[in-house]
């Protein structure tokens, strides 16, 4: 069998409403263009951007190694919500760490306990990771609060039962968005409730537990979660 040579062209067929065409082919007209030029560009941008993605995740993935050999985490990874690129990550806003650290310290005396800590975090509790942002899964309540127990120990590197700022605040932004964008599946920056409950194994109580923390953590009640929405309303 020979192996033929290949085409130097290809035909792509795709259908779309004659509405859609004659709104495309209308416009551009007005913009001077053929259509096979305008699709061909659309095409070759849409390849472009996945490949500077791929090399952003590469990046993003080699950063995160280098940061959390300085700041190791536990393997639950703050339990609650594939690693992204980081253009996602510089043009999502995300939470000031002495906000989140204050809504955490409810009684005020600038430490954080191990009952602040999971009191604050169990509501929203609803899955676990490993550091990399992999293996996540479903837990159950008890099983969270075991894992926000760790978390907190692991937060108390001087092991005195409290959490300071100084503590806190180099872990906190690394945590929160390891556990975040491990569940952005199509790297938007949002994450919606189809994205958190495509962790379930579709068991009743798996999908309610994901449902309570995606309604606790949807501050405006828009059906998506952004990083700062995470941040914040998680605590």
């Amino acid at each position: 069998m020979t192996n033929r040579e290949p085409k130097k062209t290809e035909l792509i067929e795709f259908r779309i409403s004659h509405e859609a065409k004659s709104a495309f082919l209308d416009q551009c007209r007005r913009n001077d263009r053929s259509a096979s030029e305008v699709i061909r560009e659309l095409m070759q941008h849409h390849v472009d951007d996945h490949s500077e993605r791929e090399q952003q995740r590469t990046e993003w993935n080699s950063h995160m190694t280098a940061l959390l050999k300085k700041h190791p985490i536990s393997v639950s990874a703050i339990c609650a919500l594939s690693l992204l690129g980081i253009s996602a990550v510089s043009t999502t806003a995300a939470a000031d760490p002495a906000q989140a650290f204050g809504a955490i310290d409810s009684n005020g005396d600038k430490y954080i306990s191990m009952e602040e800590y999971i009191a604050a975090s169990e509501p929203v509790a609803a899955l676990a990771m490993n550091s990399d942002g992999s293996d996540v899964r479903v837990l159950t309540k008890t099983e969270a609060r075991s894992l926000l127990a760790r978390d907190f120990l692991a937060y108390d590197e001087n092991s005195d039962g409290k959490v300071d700022e100084r503590e806190f605040m180099p872990r906190f932004d690394i945590t929160s968005r390891i556990s975040f964008y491990a569940i952005d599946l199509n790297s938007d920056g949002q994450l919606t409730r189809d994205e958190l409950t495509s962790f379930s194994n579709g068991a009743a109580d798996e999908l309610a537990r994901l449902e309570g923390s995606f309604q606790a953590l949807d501050a405006n009640g828009n059906g998506s979660i952004t990083l700062q929405e995470y941040q914040i309303v998680r605590l």
